[in-house]
């Protein structure tokens, strides 16, 4: 933690990217709203995997340190539709620039710019398999009920630019009508150490037979603030005519 800390906390380009949503200004950066490809008990222990350089878990850094994320998470995803119901979100997760950079040095061993399969594999293993007992940052509700996500599948890593994104797809444990029941997701770190956020109003999209008369809706999230009030994440909803 206090390596990844010293080489990149700090950087200039993560302290100007704070989201509007926490009262500051979140940099735009090249690519930042492309949309990706189709294709319980808390545990610190994720973080250091998750960010590769990470060494240790938040428990270990002063307060001021937390001040403000030290990773930014441009999160996109497709809802897709099998027979009018929709049966997983497709993920994206693109990463900041600084971040990215990072992750490209830890994990492209043969140092030929870009992640092979195998680096992908390693990549999967030792910094995103961990999310999971957080659901994967992205918690869904069936009308009042938490979704339980089956495991990730078809996971891999993609350049957008001058960022690096995570793609994984999020099956639902059964179909679900979004005629019939309510369907919404959010996606957040708790602790903001890491800043995940909808970049658009069209972040979230449909595909899929049975998805034309349906939209998502993007809205804050007023039931669910983080980081000791201060965040409050987005919510998408899909509703169908």
């Amino acid at each position: 933690m206090r390596r990844f800390l010293t080489r990149t906390a700090c950087h200039p380009e993560r302290l100007r990217g704070i989201s509007a949503r926490h009262g500051g200004a979140r940099a735009e950066m090249p690519g930042r709203n492309e949309i990706p490809p189709p294709a319980g008990r808390r545990d610190d222990r994720w973080r250091g995997r998750f960010a590769a350089a990470i060494l240790a878990t938040t428990l270990t850094i002063p307060l001021p340190a937390l001040a403000h994320p030290h990773v930014l998470v441009d999160v996109h995803a497709l809802a897709e539709f099998k027979d009018g119901k929709i049966v997983s979100l497709f993920m994206g997760w693109k990463f900041d620039p600084v971040f990215s950079a990072s992750l490209l040095k830890d994990f492209d061993k043969n140092k030929n710019n870009r992640l092979d399969p195998d680096e992908m594999k390693d990549l999967e293993r030792e910094a995103f398999r961990d999310t999971k007992p957080q659901a994967h940052f992205t918690y869904a509700r069936l009308g009042a009920d938490p979704v339980v996500w089956k495991d990730a599948t078809d996971f891999k890593v993609v350049a957008v630019k001058d960022s690096l994104m995570y793609a994984f797809r999020l099956p639902l444990p059964r179909p679900v009508d979004p005629r019939r029941e309510a369907f919404s997701f959010t996606t957040y770190e708790e602790t903001f150490y890491i800043d995940m956020d909808f970049p658009s109003d069209n972040a979230v999209t449909l595909t899929g037979e049975g998805s034309a008369g349906c939209k998502a809706t993007i809205a804050p999230d007023l039931g669910n603030t983080i980081f000791g009030g201060a965040v409050t994440p987005k919510r998408a909803t899909i509703s169908c005519e």
